[in-house]
């Protein structure tokens, strides 16, 4: 009965990070806290507590890591990124399914002698990770003094470089550095087959690719649902139904803003261009505004894509036509 208690508690722990990592994904980093303690919970074995691994007698399995091993001789010094990747925006991100990276190595060798990273000359394995912030970056517990190394660690070392259409450059501090790794230990353990199956044979929770997967295919419904309501606000709009076309345009960009990306840009810049040739002349303040609008939107974006094909020609027909206003 104890056994099959524990057994129990690991798939509930389980069910916890595997949500916790979806929260995480979903922007809400912090979440990585509760990602920590969870991984406590699981995997440390102290004087005092006992780990549902330790309980389950099962520290003779192995798990997935994502970590290349060190090479002999390597220096201590500098910064060592096992498991992370960098993002199209330059910030260190958990690799998730993209390590290149697979080992399957016993719990001891994954919990202690694996080393994660490497920063101001102090080797990081999964265990000292976890527990830095489980028990002192405000997780199980709230320590009054935190300690110097983990005090550097939690404000990161990496700075992400902007530069807007203006010239102007931005140094963005990358905050979050210790929590990329929680996320990444957390996708090892979730993807480690014989850690679930210790929960019951043939335990599985959704992988990251499948999420994934499952994610694209709604996001590509979405869009063509987008496409769609773009096509009948153009045929209203050729019908002299500006009206009811701005109500579908409205709806459309509704429907697009969650979805926003490099690939998406382009209806966007189409469904707002349609949004400003709507307003008649008799309108020119709202044309205006909605053309300057198109430039803003773009301006914006300049920096997270490179302006061209239609995205450029929306964005140069915008500028005409504002000049073209300006001047009546």
């Amino acid at each position: 009965m104890a056994i099959q208690r524990f057994q129990y508690s690991l798939k509930r722990q389980l069910k916890l990070l595997w949500q916790s990592c979806r929260n995480f994904d979903d922007s809400n980093t912090d979440v990585a806290i509760q990602m920590a303690v969870i991984l406590r919970i699981i995997f440390h074995t102290t004087k005092m507590s006992t780990s549902l691994l330790t309980h389950l007698k099962s520290e003779h399995i192995n798990l997935l890591s994502t970590c290349p091993e060190i090479a002999t001789g390597r220096s201590s010094e500098g910064i060592y990124e096992g498991g992370l990747t960098i993002s199209k925006r330059g910030l260190w991100v958990a690799s998730l399914d993209e390590s290149s990276v697979r080992r399957q190595i016993s719990f001891q060798d994954w919990w202690i002698s694996d080393i994660v990273c490497i920063y101001s000359g102090i080797k990081y394995n999964r265990r000292k990770i976890v527990l830095d912030i489980a028990n002192k970056g405000d997780g199980a517990h709230v320590v009054k003094k935190v300690p110097n190394h983990l005090e550097k660690f939690i404000k990161g070392h990496w700075t992400v470089t902007e530069h807007s259409p203006n010239g102007k450059v931005t140094k963005i501090p990358s905050s979050d550095q210790n929590y990329q790794y929680i996320r990444q230990i957390a996708y090892e353990a979730l993807h480690s087959e014989e850690l679930l199956e210790l929960v019951e044979t043939g335990f599985r929770l959704k992988t990251d690719r499948e999420i994934a997967e499952e994610n694209r295919n709604l996001k590509d419904k979405a869009l063509a649902k987008v496409q769609k309501l773009y096509e009948t606000a153009i045929k209203l709009s050729e019908n002299s139904q500006c009206v009811e076309s701005q109500t579908i345009v409205d709806m459309a960009l509704e429907e697009l803003y969650p979805l926003l990306s490099t690939e998406s840009v382009e209806l966007l810049g189409l469904l707002l261009l349609l949004r400003a040739n709507n307003f008649g002349p008799e309108e020119p303040k709202k044309k205006i505004e909605a053309y300057e609008h198109i430039c803003k939107t773009y301006e914006k974006l300049f920096s997270e894509i490179k302006l061209q094909g239609n995205n450029l020609k929306i964005y140069e027909e915008a500028k005409i036509q504002i000049k073209h206003l300006n001047t009546k």
